[in-house]
């Protein structure tokens, strides 16, 4: 990754044709972001993508499935475990990251 420490922890990630994406999770200071980063699984380079539109919230611990060329996340950003009132779902459409 390019910018300083950019480790991660219960993020959620998604292969996609020759990437893996990786969404939120807790930064190296233990702060939920909602930055979305690829890696290219061919050269391993890492680029962080911009996301448009209903950008999520910052979220850990949340779920998340590829359909078709959309990355669907689910969560509302709590270490619980549980669903609560307040979870969304949001549909990332990796596709047309690039």
């Amino acid at each position: 990754m390019e910018e300083g420490d950019l480790s991660r922890s219960c993020h959620t990630a998604q292969v996609f044709e020759n990437k893996m994406y990786v969404f939120g999770g807790l930064n190296a200071e233990n702060k939920a972001t909602n930055e979305l980063w690829s890696l290219d699984l061919n050269d391993f380079k890492w680029t962080k993508c911009l996301q448009k539109g209903d950008v999520p919230s910052a979220h850990c611990e949340n779920a998340s499935a590829l359909i078709g060329n959309k990355m669907c996340i689910f969560g509302n950003g709590s270490f619980s475990g549980s669903v609560e009132e307040g979870s969304r779902l949001f549909a990332l459409d990796i596709g047309n990251m690039f």
